[in-house]
């Protein structure tokens, strides 16, 4: 699972809390906003550059499991 638990719960990958703001992002991206916000509140640029942070170090973790998963089996 890619994306999924709680913002205090144990489970692995992009939390959902990670994944709103990187929908936030896009979407104040797309409406030319310097400002991210949500619900009246303006969310930080360090919480923006942590959740990006986050977003490309568990795809990154992806990819290379993925073709090292690839290099030593006759899957692929």
């Amino acid at each position: 699972m890619f994306i999924g638990g709680g913002s205090a719960g144990t489970a692995g990958g992009v939390k959902v809390g990670t994944a709103m703001i990187l929908v936030m992002l896009v979407i104040a991206e797309v409406r030319g906003r310097m400002d991210t916000e949500a619900f009246g509140r303006r969310i930080s640029h360090s919480a923006q550059r942590q959740a990006i942070a986050v977003l490309v170090l568990s795809s990154a973790v992806i990819v290379l499991g993925t073709v090292f998963i690839l290099h030593t089996t006759d899957i692929g």
